[in-house]
């Protein structure tokens, strides 16, 4: 529930677990804004920057 909450507070408020690409594109950025807020990441970045890592997740414009 805690997540589901955090990710509300960034701008996520519908996704599908099926494909999730969009909700994390969305959670990336927001948490970018973040970073560059305080100078650091939190545990919810450092999940997404390692599936875009890894390609599940791409940025797109």
């Amino acid at each position: 529930m805690e997540m589901h909450e955090t990710m509300g507070m960034l701008g996520v408020n519908e996704y599908d677990l099926d494909n999730f690409s969009k909700a994390n594109l969305i959670l990336f950025r927001a948490e970018e804004r973040l970073y560059k807020k305080h100078t650091h990441y939190r545990l919810l970045s450092l999940l997404s920057i390692i599936l875009m890592e890894i390609g599940i997740i791409v940025e797109s414009e």
